[in-house]
């Protein structure tokens, strides 16, 4: 049995209860959502490669978001829920939580309004980036021809996949994924792109105008993708009501 108290802080109360954890926890909720680091939260969760939840997301940031080309973004969007599907959980048993054998393909989302970036992240637990490169054996020969330390290297398998135009699925209309997801990046005038996974990640800034590598201290289950994109201000409010 699982059970909690309220918790001292405002804006971690206002959250939980947004997210319903309250109500899965068997207490009432006793908050108005009203804090601007909570109202503009927006949550949605699905199985496998079910991305009707993202519709108004994907209308929402096709009109708001700054960017030459914002409606690819819709696309962006559809290719990280792929990615759920033929990466993160190819096979069945990953090990990525408690050794348990994940019978469905989930993603979580979350999108929040700043001042003038909106941020919209993707979560899955599956194998994670390296583990999935490291048994394509498409990659196994370009493996062993490279250092054996960036070989070991959770940071530098991430950033070649953001990179490469190798397709998970190996199929012929797909084979954009991350690539196409750096290449929207680079037309963003404010923000980034960044992907995490395992120990590592690798993030595309305005600011860099390329693409860096980073090692994370603690691993991290499953792929974490996040986007920070500038938007529309006097439009904003729209965004309070994306919720599923």
């Amino acid at each position: 049995m699982i059970s909690c108290t309220y918790p001292t802080n405002e804006v971690v109360e206002q959250l939980f209860q947004k997210f319903d954890l309250f109500e899965r926890l068997g207490i009432s909720g006793r908050k108005s959502i009203d804090h601007d680091l909570v109202k503009y939260w927006s949550y949605l969760y699905g199985v496998d490669t079910d991305t009707k939840a993202f519709v108004e997301l994907k209308e929402y940031t096709r009109s708001e978001i700054i960017h030459p080309k914002r409606e690819l973004f819709a696309d962006c969007l559809n290719e990280a829920i792929v990615n759920v599907q033929h990466h993160a959980y190819t096979y069945k048993d990953t090990g990525a939580l408690f050794n348990q054998k994940i019978e469905q393909h989930k993603w979580w989302a979350f999108s929040y309004r700043g001042e003038s970036l909106l941020y919209v992240v993707i979560y899955d637990l599956g194998m994670g980036i390296p583990t999935s490169l490291r048994r394509d054996p498409r990659r196994r020969e370009y493996l062993r021809r490279i250092r054996q330390y960036k070989a070991r290297s959770d940071r530098f398998l991430i950033a070649d996949a953001i990179k490469s135009p190798l397709s998970a699925t190996k199929l012929p209309y797909r084979g954009k994924g991350f690539p196409e997801m750096l290449e929207f990046s680079r037309g963003l005038e404010n923000g980034s792109f960044s992907v995490w996974s395992g120990m590592g990640g690798a993030e595309y800034s305005h600011k860099e105008k390329r693409l860096v590598s980073h090692e994370l201290e603690v691993r991290l289950p499953g792929t974490l993708v996040v986007w920070r994109l500038p938007f529309k201000m006097e439009e904003h409010e729209n965004l309070a009501n994306i919720n599923t």
